[in-house]
């Protein structure tokens, strides 16, 4: 849970820039791995979080704060923030850009993915194509994910958008 010094302190996107500043000067940063280390921690496999599309890892700050956990935390950078980078334009594409970058960090699992918005689909590929190779993800976490067409089918997206218009309509 979030205590109160610490929900004041990423109330601005300019305070959670400090905090990821202070973090990069302290060395918490492995250079060129698109990681961010969102929270120091012992020598337990980490966990790694994805942001929503935006894309930017100022968004999962006050989340990995408030994670009570002994482990260290990282944000994975999406393909295509930095200049130059070109963007991927498909889920696949995302999940082989954090698998790469991951791996940068952890070469071998086993891998705890969190995943928040959008990222939450990109975690679920990534645990598909890491288990597909025969690595462990012993958890995957979605927080605030909708559903894509790719990962539920069509009956589970017109149930859900049923049961939103009769709760609509009846409030």
């Amino acid at each position: 849970l979030v205590n109160n010094d610490t929900a004041q302190l990423f109330r601005s996107v300019r305070a959670a820039r400090s905090w990821l500043r202070a973090g990069a000067a302290r060395g918490e940063s492995p250079a060129g791995t698109g990681c961010v280390v969102m929270k120091p921690g012992n020598d337990e496999p980490p966990v790694f979080m994805l942001p929503g599309a935006p894309g930017s890892i100022l968004q999962l700050a006050p989340i990995a704060a408030a994670m009570a956990v002994p482990m260290p935390v990282y944000a994975i950078k999406p393909q295509g923030l930095a200049e130059g980078e070109a963007p991927c334009d498909r889920l696949k594409g995302m999940a082989e850009h954090a698998i790469r970058v991951m791996r940068g960090v952890r070469p071998q699992g086993p891998y705890l993915l969190i995943g928040y918005s959008a990222g939450g689909l990109v975690a679920l590929e990534m645990a598909q194509q890491l288990a597909a190779v025969g690595l462990e993800v012993p958890l995957v976490v979605l927080l605030d994910t909708y559903p894509s067409k790719e990962i539920w089918p069509l009956s589970t997206h017109l149930d859900i958008l049923l049961r939103q218009a009769a709760k609509a309509l009846w409030s």
